[in-house]
């Protein structure tokens, strides 16, 4: 089952985040634990790790600015299509 990759809420005055670069690439098979993205705000980097094994799927891209708690991308279950809507 796809599970959410959404922007974390560093601190209590987070509202958004920006995805500064994607360590692998859409469709990477990616292992718990490894980091899949850096993340910025306005006090710190973060470096984003997955929680479990899956395929990544990307559905923002570097560079773009995401509010927190919004989906950013997939951990998909080999040959699992990612969900239709978010």
């Amino acid at each position: 089952m796809a599970e959410h990759i959404i922007m974390p809420r560093l601190g209590d005055f987070m509202t958004e985040g920006t995805v500064v670069k994607w360590t692998k690439s859409s469709g990477d098979m990616i292992a718990q634990g490894e980091v899949i993205a850096e993340i910025e705000s306005e006090k710190l980097n973060y470096e984003l790790e997955a929680t479990r094994n899956g395929v990544l799927h990307t559905i923002v891209a570097e560079g773009d600015t995401v509010p927190i708690d919004v989906v950013m991308g997939y951990l998909l279950d080999e040959g699992e299509a990612p969900p239709e809507s978010t």
